[in-house]
């Protein structure tokens, strides 16, 4: 019981990593948004959003 639990934790993510996930997901879904609406007000506003939450995902994982 101890080693399963010992080796799951050993795969969980550190901070580090999970930011990198978190980051890369965002600009997955900001270019996606680009490609397929094109650069409006809209895909303005949701990228300004998604860039607000990059920088609190950032504060949350940093300190």
């Amino acid at each position: 019981m101890k080693q399963g639990y010992e080796e799951a934790s050993s795969l969980w993510w550190n901070s580090e990593q999970l930011l990198t996930a978190i980051r890369l997901w965002l600009v997955r879904g900001m270019a996606a948004a680009l490609y397929q609406f094109g650069f409006n007000q809209k895909t303005r506003s949701y990228i300004g959003q998604a860039m607000a939450d990059l920088r609190r995902y950032e504060e949350l994982l940093l300190k």
